[in-house]
C-alpha cells in the first residue's frame, strides 16, 4: 500500500467517518473527502474527470472510485507542489 493510499484513508476517515455519501448541511462541502463545489471541479479537471455527469453534481453523488480519482490527482498535485509534505497537503 503506497503512502498515498495511507493518506487518502487517513484524510476520509478525518473528513467524513469514510462516509462517501456526507453532506455538511452549512459548507455545502460533500462527499468522503469532502470537497467544495469548486475544489471538486479542479479535482475533477487534475484526474480528467470533468466531463458530464461528474461535474453536474456534489461529490457525494458521484461512485466512490470518482471521488477517490479526483482526491489523488488533486493531494498528488498538492503533494507536488508543497515540498512532498503530507502535512502540507493536509493544510490544503
Amino acid at each position: 500500500m503506497s503512502n498515498m493510499t495511507i493518506f487518502m484513508h487517513a484524510e476520509r476517515i478525518q473528513e467524513s467517518g469514510n462516509n462517501y455519501r456526507a453532506r455538511n448541511p452549512d459548507s455545502g462541502a460533500s462527499g468522503a473527502y469532502q470537497f467544495t463545489w469548486g475544489t471538486w471541479l479542479y479535482a475533477l479537471s487534475l484526474a480528467g474527470l470533468r466531463k458530464y455527469p461528474y461535474s453536474n453534481e456534489s461529490a457525494n453523488n458521484a461512485p466512490d472510485w470518482v471521488q477517490d480519482a479526483a482526491a489523488h490527482a488533486l493531494m498528488t498535485h498538492y503533494y507536488n507542489e508543497f515540498s512532498h509534505s503530507f502535512f502540507n497537503v493536509a493544510e490544503a
